[in-house]
C-alpha cells in the first residue's frame, strides 16, 4: 500500500494486459496439442488464436472511448470480468467453437485495456523519470509474450493445456481486486465532452466486423476448405482495414484517426514496429521448429534456452530506458536491427553439430534486438508528432500493427507448410536419400534456413527504416527536467 503511484499503475497495467499476451504466446506453441485433443487436423488454421487476436485489434480503439464515458476504474473492472469469463469458457471448452468464443471475449477485454493502461502508465511516472516506463512496457508486455512461449512448451511437455487459461484468469482476478485499492477516477469529465459527437458509424462497423469474424471463423473450414482459408483470412483483414480507412478518414471525430500517421516520424515508427513484428513471428517460429524437429533438442533443454529470452527482454528494457533519450529511436533501432541481422545470418549458415551455448547467446541477442526495435519504433511513433494527440496517434499505430500482425502470422504459417512440402518433393525427386524420416528432417531444415534468410533481408530493411527515422530527428524526449527546475537553473546561472 506504500507503493508510489507509478508502480501501482505499472502493476495494474501488467495484470490487465499481461494475461492476454501470455495466452497469445502460449497458443502459438500449443495449437497442435489442442487440435489433437479435439480430434482435428493440425494442418488447418487455428481459429481460436486468430479470433482472439482480431477481437483484440478491433477493440483497441474503443478503450479510450470507454474510459472517457465510464471512467477508468469501472472500465478496468468490466474488462477484467470479461477476461475471467473468457478464461473459464476456454478452459472448460469441449470443442473448438466454445474455445473460440472464450478467446473472442478475452480479446475484447485485452484490446479495450491496452490503450487505457499504456498512456496511464507513461504519464504516471514523474516527468524526470518517465524513461523508466520503458522497463515496464518491454519487461512487462514483451516479457509476457516470452513467458507465454515458455509456458506453452511446458504444456507440450506435460501434454496438458487447460491450466494456462486458469492461470491467466487468476492473474486477471488479482488485477480486479487490486484495482479497488490502487485505481481512482481522478480526472472529472469536462462539461463540453458530453456534447461531443461520437463516431457512431465507426463503432457500428467495428462491432459488425467483430461478430462476423467470430461467426465466419467457426465455419471457415467447412465453407471455403483448407486450400483457401488462408487467403480468405488475409484478404478479410486487408479488406477490413480498407473499409475502416474509408469510413474513418472523413469522420468528424474518428475512432481511428488515420490522419495522425500521415507524417514521416509516426509513419516510419509504425513501419519499424510492423517489420520487427514480422521478424519476430518468422524467426522465433523457425527457430523453435529447427530446434525441435531437426536437431531434436529435448523439451527440458529447450526450456533452458527459452529462459535466455528473458535475459534478452531485460537487456532490451534496460537499453531502451537508458539510451532512448540520448540516441533517439532511429539510432537505437539501428542497434537492434544489427543484432537481428547478426543472429539471422549466423543461423542461416548454421550446420550440425550445434553448440548449446551459442544457441543460448544467439537467442538472447535476437530477443534483445527485437525488443529494442519494437520499443523504439512504438515510442518513436507516439512521440513523433504533437503531444496532445499522443494517445490517438498511438491508438492508430497499435490498431494497424496488430491487425497486420495477424495476417503476417497466418501467411508465415502457410509459407512454412508449403515451402516444407516443396523441399520434400525436391528431395524425393533426387532419390539420393532413402530414409523417410531423414527426408522430412532435411526438408524442414531447408525451410527453416529459408526463413532465416528472409529474416536477414527484413533486418536490412529494418536498418534502412531506422536510418530514415534517425534522419527525421529524435523527436520529443520521454524524460526531461520539469519546467520549473529548468527555469530555476537558468535563473541561477544568470545570477552567477
Amino acid at each position: 500500500m506504500k507503493l508510489q503511484k507509478h508502480w501501482k499503475i505499472s502493476l495494474l497495467a501488467i495484470l490487465a494486459i499481461g494475461p492476454g499476451f501470455i495466452l497469445n504466446g502460449a497458443l502459438t506453441s500449443i495449437q497442435s496439442l489442442i487440435q489433437k485433443n479435439f480430434g482435428l487436423e493440425t494442418s488447418s488454421l487455428f481459429s481460436p488464436l486468430i479470433i482472439g487476436s482480431i477481437a483484440f485489434a478491433l477493440f483497441i480503439p474503443l478503450g479510450p472511448l470507454l474510459k472517457h464515458k465510464l471512467g477508468v476504474r469501472l472500465t478496468y473492472q468490466i474488462s477484467m470480468t470479461l477476461f475471467i469469463l473468457g478464461a473459464l469458457l476456454a478452459a472448460s471448452a469441449t470443442d473448438m467453437q466454445w474455445l473460440s468464443v472464450g478467446r473472442f471475449v478475452q480479446g475484447i477485454a485485452t484490446g479495450v485495456m491496452l490503450m487505457i493502461m499504456i498512456p496511464m502508465l507513461v504519464l504516471s511516472f514523474p516527468i524526470d523519470k518517465r524513461n523508466l516506463a520503458f522497463t515496464i512496457l518491454l519487461g512487462g508486455f514483451f516479457g509476457s509474450v516470452i513467458m507465454g512461449m515458455f509456458l506453452g512448451n511446458v504444456a507440450i511437455m506435460i501434454k496438458q493445456w487447460r491450466w494456462l487459461f486458469y492461470i491467466a484468469g487468476v492473474i486477471s482476478l488479482t488485477g480486479m481486486m487490486l484495482c479497488r485499492l490502487f485505481l481512482q477516477d481522478e480526472h472529472p469529465h469536462h462539461p463540453e465532452s458530453h456534447h461531443r459527437s461520437m463516431d457512431i458509424l465507426g463503432i457500428t462497423v467495428m462491432i459488425i466486423i467483430s461478430v462476423s469474424t467470430l461467426a465466419a471463423f467457426n465455419h471457415l473450414q467447412e465453407w471455403v476448405g483448407s486450400p483457401f482459408n488462408v487467403w480468405f483470412t488475409i484478404g478479410g483483414i486487408f479488406l477490413t482495414l480498407i473499409v475502416l480507412f474509408i469510413v474513418e478518414f472523413k469522420a468528424k471525430n474518428p475512432l481511428v484517426d488515420f490522419h495522425l500517421i500521415m507524417h514521416p516520424k509516426p509513419l516510419l515508427g509504425m513501419l519499424i514496429t510492423i517489420t520487427s513484428n514480422t521478424v519476430m513471428a518468422g524467426t522465433l517460429l523457425a527457430l523453435q521448429g529447427l530446434l525441435q524437429n531437426v536437431y531434436g533438442i529435448p523439451t527440458k533443454q529447450l526450456l533452458l534456452l527459452y529462459m535466455c529470452q528473458f535475459i534478452g527482454v531485460i537487456a532490451a528494457a534496460l537499453l531502451c530506458t537508458l539510451l532512448y533519450d540520448k540516441l533517439g529511436p532511429g539510432l537505437l533501432g539501428m542497434i537492434g536491427s544489427l543484432a537481428i541481422a547478426t543472429v539471422s545470418l549466423q543461423w542461416f549458415y548454421l550446420k550440425e553439430p550445434y553448440s548449446f551455448m551459442l544457441m543460448a547467446l544467439d537467442l538472447t541477442l535476437l530477443t534483445a534486438g527485437i525488443g529494442i526495435t519494437t520499443g523504439s519504433g512504438l515510442m518513436g511513433a507516439a512521440l513523433g508528432g504533437a503531444l496532445p494527440d499522443l494517445v490517438k496517434r498511438m491508438t492508430v499505430v497499435q490498431f494497424i500493427r496488430y491487425s497486420l500482425y495477424i495476417a503476417l502470422t497466418v501467411f508465415i504459417g502457410w509459407v512454412l507448410k508449403e515451402d516444407s512440402a516443396s523441399n520434400l518433393k525436391m528431395i524425393v525427386l533426387t532419390k539420393t536419400i532413402q530414409n523417410e524420416q531423414e527426408k522430412q528432417s532435411i526438408a524442414l531444415s531447408m525451410t527453416y534456413h529459408d526463413f532465416f534468410l528472409a529474416s536477414f533481408i527484413l533486418s536490412l530493411l529494418l536498418l534502412c527504416l531506422c536510418l530514415g527515422k534517425h534522419l527525421t530527428g529524435k523527436g520529443h524526449k520521454l524524460a526531461h527536467k520539469p519546467h520549473h527546475e529548468q527555469k530555476n537553473k537558468k535563473f541561477n546561472s544568470s545570477i552567477q
